[in-house]
C-alpha cells in the first residue's frame, strides 16, 4: 500500500486498518513460525505497510497538537 493511498483515509478507517494489520501480521507470524507461509516477503510487506499507517496516524497527531498551540 502507497502512502498516497493511507493518507486518502481518514484516522477512524486508518485505526480500523492498523487494528487488522496487527491481526494480520500476528497470523503471518505464527504461520511463518509453524511453516505454512511459503514468502516471508509477506511478513516484511505487512511490517512496512503497518509503520506507514502507523507514521501518518502521528503525522496527524502532530498537526493537530501543533494548531492546538497555534490557536491559544
Amino acid at each position: 500500500m502507497k502512502a498516497s493511498e493511507i493518507r486518502e483515509k481518514d484516522s477512524a478507517t486508518l485505526l480500523a486498518d492498523v487494528e487488522t494489520a496487527r491481526k494480520d501480521l500476528f497470523q503471518l507470524k505464527l504461520g511463518y513460525r509453524t511453516g505454512s507461509v511459503d514468502n516471508p516477503y509477506v511478513i516484511k510487506a505487512k511490517q512496512k505497510d503497518l509503520a506507514r499507517m502507523l507514521t501518518i496516524l502521528r503525522e496527524r497527531e502532530i498537526a493537530t497538537e501543533i494548531a492546538a498551540a497555534e490557536e491559544k
